[in-house]
């Protein structure tokens, strides 16, 4: 057990060395990150692992990373980002991989997961988290509607928003909330593309076919007649 923690005690210390290098921390500060560090490490290794132990490992990492973006505001310091907070970022995404991975069945973890890489304004996370998220969740269909509401609002991606509201209904045939959002995203897609094309002064003529039917609402009006054929009494 010991070695292992040593080993990622040693990965730590160059960012360690760079914030304090650079002012933004102090040499007492960053030992005694070293060993909170060191006791979150060794909770970790234990034979029983405790899923509080990893959210609390986390929590004092994403304080650690409050903490020097507020010293850098401080000592107007905004270089070595990647040897610090690139370093940091990671070890929390790993920390999230390791919880999730030993307890799947909580979906708290993972969108607690989510929540850190939007957080994070890192996009491509977000996509991938909720995607892994429903691998494992795949027969909970308010899940399938966050992921593609999030990729319709904070992604504008409404071609990965209606996949997964695809997939979701391949899982969940019969699910009336699922067909729903799938049907009003077909609408509110219809929709902007209209305002698109008035903005840009588009003609009719110079559309394609299939936007045409996107604009005319016949894939709103397949999505209805599948709803109906799949939610008997809708």
């Amino acid at each position: 057990m010991a070695e292992y923690v040593q080993q990622s005690i040693e990965e730590m210390l160059p960012e360690l060395e760079q914030m304090e290098r650079v002012g933004i921390c102090t040499g007492i500060e960053t030992r005694k990150i070293l060993k909170k560090r060191t006791n979150y490490e060794y909770k970790l290794r234990r034979r029983t692992k405790c899923k509080e132990d990893f959210m609390q490992y986390i929590k004092y990492e994403v304080d650690v990373l409050k903490l020097i973006h507020s010293r850098r505001q401080k000592v107007r310091y905004h270089h070595k980002k990647t040897e610090i907070e690139y370093a940091i970022t990671c070890r929390i995404h790993n920390l999230f991989r390791m919880v999730t991975n030993r307890f799947p069945n909580d979906v708290k973890l993972w969108l607690s997961h989510i929540e850190f890489s939007q957080s994070r304004k890192e996009k491509a996370n977000v996509s991938k988290f909720f995607t892994k998220m429903l691998q494992v969740h795949n027969k909970k269909a308010d899940l399938w509607i966050l992921a593609a509401k999030w990729e319709w609002e904070n992604n504008n991606s409404p071609d990965n928003a209606r996949h997964l509201l695809q997939q979701g209904i391949r899982y969940l045939s019969n699910s009336q909330p699922l067909w729903l959002e799938y049907f009003r995203m077909e609408l509110l897609y219809a929709e902007k593309l209209r305002q698109r094309r008035s903005v840009l002064g588009i003609e009719e003529e110079e559309t394609d076919k299939v936007s045409d039917s996107v604009l005319e609402g016949y894939v709103a009006e397949v999505v209805y007649k599948k709803a109906i054929e799949a939610i008997p009494g809708i």
